[in-house]
């Protein structure tokens, strides 16, 4: 595991900015990993009709706040989170949002939840995939983070694959166990990717707060 001075939110938007069209697209140097990591096995998810459904744990509902719009999305933001980002677009066709954790009382790294689309023109859907988008956002950050073994489902009826992320980042000086869960899913017109993010020894109980949020995606 490689410890990296760039916050692990503004690696995954860097990521997804980075992204071309036609794949995974240029690697910008400041996060790349000189080290090689083992890759885990390639992806062999099915995502259809027998793929369970995914819905907001019922004893963090109250932990969540209204639904707020994405697009033509809508998601339920945990309690107490700021906005961050407001509809970023990047570029054309690839927007996102960000809501950080109120401030904490040793000022470490607040937890945070992002929302990123790609439509077009930077998405093509006659020749995107479920499987395609996941994978190419796995290989962007598997040389910052171990990846957990991936899991389908649906959300609101849409596909996702989600998969899990730990690492370790240096922040003011001090080192920091980084763990992530990332939702990719699809619709015939996006591609929707959403992540929770968090450090050790508080991302426990966070994580399961915004993977509720993460469950409460919808379409408007």
């Amino acid at each position: 595991m490689h410890a990296f001075r760039v916050p692990c939110w503004l690696v995954i938007v860097s990521a997804f900015v980075l992204l071309s069209e036609s794949g995974c697209g240029d690697r910008d140097p400041r996060l790349s990993s000189p080290a090689k990591t083992a890759h885990p096995a390639p992806r062999s998810v099915a995502n259809d009709d027998t793929s369970p459904a995914w819905k907001p744990d019922g004893a963090r509902l109250g932990e969540l706040g209204p639904y707020q719009d994405v697009d033509e999305f809508q998601i339920r933001v945990p309690r107490g989170y700021e906005p961050e980002l407001k509809r970023l677009e990047q570029r054309p066709g690839k927007l996102s949002w960000t809501w950080k954790q109120s401030s904490r009382p040793d000022q470490t790294e607040p937890a945070r939840l992002m929302v990123l689309l790609r439509k077009k023109p930077s998405l093509d859907p006659a020749t995107a995939s479920l499987d395609q988008e996941s994978r190419w956002f796995a290989d962007f950050l598997r040389p910052l983070h171990e990846e957990s073994p991936a899991e389908s489902g649906k959300i609101a009826g849409i596909p996702f694959i989600k998969s899990g992320f730990t690492g370790n980042i240096v922040l003011s000086g001090k080192s920091y166990t980084q763990h992530a869960v990332a939702w990719v899913g699809m619709t015939p017109d996006a591609a929707i990717v959403i992540v929770a993010v968090d450090h050790e020894p508080d991302h426990a109980k966070s994580l399961a707060v915004l993977s509720a949020a993460a469950a409460s995606f919808r379409t408007r």
